[in-house]
């Protein structure tokens, strides 16, 4: 009885399962949301450059109709199976140019990996990289 206890909840959890092509097809409305006061050039660098300082190799970048796409990948790591993430910089020809990140765990119930923590790091990284200081004013 325990072993099927185990498998159906092993079932559960992949059922749960987030990969590359989930958040590539998520609506580019979707994520957490923040704008910041520079052009679209500079934020799209203060992306890869706030990527570079936590760590992280775009695993995929292009243009789309609504700016730059970038997904991120990252392998399992302490209490995590990894989670998988886009950011999309939306295409602005005046600042302020908006970012929306969607971040996903690869399995349901793993501990770590909350967007709303990946988000918050990588702006605070991106503000960093444009010399401004953080208002931590990311909308869920």
């Amino acid at each position: 009885m325990k072993k099927i206890a185990t498998v159906l909840a092993l079932g559960f959890s992949l059922a749960g399962c987030a990969n590359a092509a989930s958040v590539k097809t998520q609506a580019m409305t979707e994520g957490t949301e923040r704008a910041f006061d520079s052009s679209y050039e500079d934020v799209v660098r203060a992306v890869t450059d706030g990527l570079a300082q936590l760590k992280l190799t775009p695993s995929e970048q292009q243009d789309v109709p609504e700016g730059r796409m970038i997904l991120v990948a990252r392998p399992p790591h302490g209490f995590s199976w990894g989670e998988v993430g886009r950011i999309l910089v939306v295409r602005s020809e005046s600042k302020p140019t908006q970012v929306r990140v969607v971040y996903e765990k690869r399995m349901a119930l793993q501990w770590a990996g909350s967007q709303s923590s990946f988000a918050r790091n990588l702006f605070a990284k991106m503000d960093a990289v444009l010399g401004k200081p953080s208002p931590d004013k990311a909308k869920p």
